[in-house]
C-alpha cells in the first residue's frame, strides 16, 4: 500500500482548516455576546451593540457556507478585519468612559 505524496499536507492542511473555522466560531461568538451584554449599557447603547450582533452573525455565515476554505481564500469576504475595527471602536469608548466610571463606582459601605 503506498500513499500518494501530498496525503500528509492533506491531512495536516484538513486539521488546520478544522482549528481556523473553530477559532472563527469561537471569536465571533465571544463578539455576540459582548455586544448582547453592551445592548443596554449607557455608555456602549444599542447601536454599537447591534452592529457588533450583526457583523458577528454575518462573518459566522459566511464562513460556514465556504468552509473547508477560509472565506479570504474562496473569493469571499473576510470580515475579520470588519471585527478588529468594531473591537478597536469598542476599546476606544471603553478608554474615553473612564471618568464616567469612576463616578459610578459601587463602594461597599
Amino acid at each position: 500500500m503506498r500513499l500518494h505524496r501530498g496525503a500528509g499536507f492533506e491531512a495536516a492542511n484538513g486539521i488546520q482548516l478544522g482549528l481556523d473555522l473553530a477559532w472563527d466560531l469561537f471569536f465571533a461568538l465571544g463578539v455576540v455576546l459582548l455586544a448582547w451584554n453592551m445592548w443596554r449599557h449607557p455608555r456602549f447603547g444599542r447601536l454599537l451593540a447591534a452592529s457588533g450582533i450583526a457583523i458577528a452573525v454575518t462573518f459566522i455565515v459566511l464562513n460556514l457556507t465556504v468552509f473547508p476554505e477560509p472565506p479570504g481564500h474562496s473569493g469571499s469576504i473576510d470580515l475579520g478585519p470588519v471585527i478588529g475595527l468594531w473591537y478597536l471602536i469598542v476599546t476606544i469608548r471603553l478608554a474615553m468612559s473612564g471618568r464616567w466610571a469612576a463616578a459610578h463606582e459601587v463602594t461597599d459601605a
